[in-house]
């Protein structure tokens, strides 16, 4: 076990990487989230979609949210970025782009 508490995971976590850590995310799915740093907490909602395959959503949360941070994103317009691109991924069946590779925007585009 990780020993992580679901509602305040921020001390355990920052303690376990020696307090390199700036942010952690706890994703809800189509419920949001939730982004956790030594400020406090922030909840976020995910883009309304109609679940249709939700098979490869949090891959796609996680491309997303690194893909908007290595552009230098604010964590809160990362996660933005992130939860669309998850919504993406669980209102098609399958979790790849279309055939021209469009299926998810780049964060620069936004």
């Amino acid at each position: 076990r990780h020993g992580l508490d679901p509602h305040h995971p921020w001390p355990v976590a920052s303690n376990k990487t020696a307090g390199r850590l700036q942010h952690l995310v706890i994703t809800r799915g189509a419920d949001g989230g939730t982004i956790f740093s030594a400020n406090g907490q922030t909840d976020y909602s995910s883009p309304k979609v109609v679940q249709v395959d939700a098979t490869g959503a949090g891959d796609s949360f996680a491309a997303g949210l690194l893909e908007a941070l290595i552009e230098k994103a604010t964590i809160e317009k990362a996660v933005s970025h992130a939860a669309q691109w998850g919504a993406i991924t669980a209102s098609r069946v399958g979790s790849c782009c279309d055939a021209e590779g469009r299926l998810y925007p780049p964060f620069a585009a936004r």
